[in-house]
């Protein structure tokens, strides 16, 4: 072969270069199905559980599409294959630092991804090149601030998510309302989210937005905490009636007025009369005997 000919194929056999395994090197298999179709089912696996068959099985499937299944990652920067009582019973030895900058292989999460207090533009695009995720993933951001854009990308992976002291705002830094950061997650089946006292969020037209949305047929759980004095009681009925078989879970603010907490009580008498299940309302000072009620149905 001529000498150029030799050194166009070895640089382009080391661009495709397999995994080199540190004990004994994989040989050619001989798959009894076509090539494509083994190449198709590495590169798409259906469950985690299944790709962890498949690499145990044979080492072809983790060189073509290398994943490693996890139970849950913290900040980008430490992982665990174990759930959280496990890994509570082996002192969280099983827990393992990761840089993910340096990382070949993709993430498999299987149950929570929690982000605190993070640089969430550094985070976010590592995120979107090497996590995969489950559909019962949880997601929990806390205490940081994003850009609605990279909101958008995290969410596109979760089905339920918590949202606590964030501060979500456009790239103008303007901030983003409620029914905005709602409305970005495209199958919501559960959502949290804590009001931070500053941020004002949402108005008394928010609850008829987040009404007309259209991305929550599949909605089973809504909790929002420390509400401020803003909703009109009369668009929490109408938003309690939209959504009467998903669980509710509203927590007003401490420092409402009396007024409005007398509102509210007239709100939970008629929730109780018409014994309405699964949607609660909580504020300091209320009748323990109704919340108790409440909570019962």
């Amino acid at each position: 072969m001529p000498a150029q000919a030799s050194s166009t194929s070895s640089s382009k056999s080391n661009l495709h270069k397999r995994i080199v395994w540190p004990k004994k090197p994989s040989i050619k298999q001989a798959f009894s199905l076509p090539d494509s179709f083994i190449h198709y089912i590495a590169k798409n696996p259906l469950t985690p559980n299944i790709y962890n068959k498949l690499i145990r099985t044979c080492k072809y499937f983790f060189e073509t599409n290398p994943i490693i299944v996890i139970d849950r990652m913290h900040d980008g920067t430490k992982i665990c294959a174990n759930d959280p009582k496990t890994c509570e019973k082996n002192d969280e030895k099983c827990c393992r630092d990761i840089d993910m900058k340096q990382m070949k292989c993709k993430l498999w999460i299987t149950n929570f991804l929690t982000l605190c207090g993070i640089n969430m533009s550094a985070f976010v695009p590592l995120f979107h090149q090497k996590v995969i995720c489950c559909e019962n993933t949880h997601l929990s951001i806390l205490r940081t601030s994003l850009v609605f854009d990279d909101l958008k990308i995290l969410a596109s992976k979760f089905k339920s998510v918590c949202i606590y002291e964030v501060l979500i705002t456009y790239h103008n830094g303007t901030m983003v309302m409620l029914d905005k950061i709602i409305g970005a997650i495209p199958s919501l089946e559960k959502f949290e989210y804590w009001f931070k006292d500053e941020n004002v969020v949402a108005t008394s037209l928010t609850l008829k937005k987040i009404i007309k949305l259209k991305n929550l047929g599949s909605l089973q759980r809504f909790e929002l905490n420390n509400i401020p004095e803003i909703f009109d009681t009369k668009d929490l009925l109408l938003f309690f009636k939209a959504y009467k078989n998903t669980e509710i879970d509203l927590d007003f603010f401490g420092n409402l007025s009396q007024e409005y907490k007398g509102q509210l009580d007239s709100l939970i008498d008629i929730l109780i009369k018409l014994k309405v299940p699964n949607h609660i309302i909580e504020y300091d000072g209320q009748d323990q005997e109704k919340l108790e009620v409440l909570e019962n149905l």
